[in-house]
């Protein structure tokens, strides 16, 4: 976490909130050399763009077991484009 004087927190808020958003990174708020709160990013979900990378760094997940991930994922999302495609939309 590190540590940010509110005064420089006041003039550049809106590139604190994006550094947390974006960079994930977390704050904690100094006035006089005393901590006051902290800014940190809100807990999300994984993105089904980073799945894989965040699939394969798991411990012991083979290949083989990725490739089974990977088909599971394929037929769900051609199940969830037929149901779609039912629905008209």
């Amino acid at each position: 976490m590190k540590e940010v004087p509110v005064n420089e927190l006041a003039r550049g808020l809106s590139d604190f909130i994006d550094r947390g958003t974006y960079r994930r990174e977390d704050f904690l708020i100094m006035r006089n050399g005393k901590p006051m709160a902290s800014l940190s990013p809100v807990p999300t979900g994984v993105r089904v763009r980073d799945l894989e990378r965040t699939l394969t760094a798991l411990p012991g997940l083979s290949p083989e077991d990725l490739a089974d991930i990977e088909s599971d994922l394929a037929e769900i999302r051609e199940a969830s484009n037929e149901t779609v495609a039912d629905s008209g939309q």
